[in-house]
């Protein structure tokens, strides 16, 4: 594994890791105030000048949107008018993924909209005047991408991916022959008890409604749920998802996933 800076932000925290050959170590964690930006600042200049790699799990915008390859002063004013067109947030940053050979000189960009005062704005803009060079930015979506395919079975043509993370809340990913259709982040849980598992039930199925409404899955096939646990909660996830003809589940215990 090649040297990085790897930071995972969510609304409450941003943690500072570093990847290196002898593997993953945490350094820092920085909350969402004042002095903390001071301090995160400080960090970024005093660390080994390495690639910057932004996973990003908080109450986002994004949109990846495939335009002409351009350059300079027409690559910039352009994206500017694309991101009015496709954004709601009128402060909006780009980053590109990929350049695609087919069709040519096209690129996939990835949109940003930024509220104001939010954690991942300001760490954005402190990397951004850093000796740091930003390498990628990856939402959770993104992540969820890689794990499903380690995860599902490859006969899920309809498939829901549901993690949760104390600081952030709960995340659905809904995937249609393994690819991402939509993401959506839900407040709360920071302390699990029976009454959270009811509301993953209660999360699951309002989803599985709103597909139905969207006809992006028909209304006569089961939802595959495949959900993270720490195995502490299985026999509570596993109530809470009991199988029905419009959804079930399959559990996995968290640990490392190797990419």
């Amino acid at each position: 594994m090649k040297p990085r800076h790897l930071l995972i932000i969510n609304d409450q925290r941003l943690y500072c890791f570093q990847d290196s050959r002898r593997g993953t170590h945490l350094n820092e964690v920085f909350v969402n105030s004042s002095a903390s930006r001071a301090d995160f600042s400080v960090y970024l200049a005093s660390r080994e000048r390495l690639p910057v790699i932004l996973i990003v799990d908080c109450l986002e915008e994004f949109r990846v949107e495939r335009v002409p390859r351009l350059s300079g002063k027409n690559r910039n004013s352009f994206l500017a008018r694309k991101a009015r067109q496709v954004m709601i947030d009128s402060r909006v940053v780009f980053q590109s993924l990929r350049r695609l050979s087919k069709p040519k000189r096209e690129e996939e960009v990835l949109f940003i909209g930024l509220p104001e005062e939010n954690l991942f704005r300001w760490c954005l803009e402190a990397v951004s005047v850093s000796p740091q060079p930003l390498d990628a930015i990856y939402t959770m979506s993104q992540i969820h991408q890689h794990l499903h395919q380690r995860l599902a079975d490859s006969g899920d043509e309809y498939s829901l991916l549901f993690t949760h993370n104390p600081d952030s809340g709960t995340r659905q990913t809904f995937f249609h022959d393994g690819k991402v259709l939509l993401s959506r982040l839900n407040k709360g849980g920071a302390n699990p008890d029976r009454n959270f598992f009811n509301q993953i039930r209660e999360e699951v199925y309002a989803t599985r409604q709103y597909l139905n409404n969207l006809k992006l899955i028909p209304r006569n096939v089961a939802l595959r749920v495949h959900t993270l646990t720490s195995g502490a909660s299985d026999a509570l996830i596993q109530e809470a998802l009991d199988e029905t003809d419009l959804v079930t589940a399959t559990l996995h215990r968290a640990g490392t996933i190797e990419p």
